[in-house]
């Protein structure tokens, strides 16, 4: 049960880890990419956000 709850872990700290480099890619890029670009990294994130909130829930249980 502690392998399980630490492989949880890391793996929820990689997650907002990548997070916080899509999001800051997105603020330091905003200016260079044309709007087809922008969509598909805006949409990125949501799906890993999604994901995230996926894997919190299963932990609630």
């Amino acid at each position: 049960q502690i392998d399980d709850m630490i492989k949880y872990i890391v793996r929820e700290d990689a997650i907002r880890q990548l997070l916080k480099l899509i999001f800051d890619r997105i603020r330091n890029n905003d200016s260079h990419i044309d709007d087809e670009h922008r969509q598909l990294k805006l949409n990125l994130p949501m799906k890993l956000n999604d994901l995230y909130q996926t894997i919190k829930e299963l932990n609630a249980f």
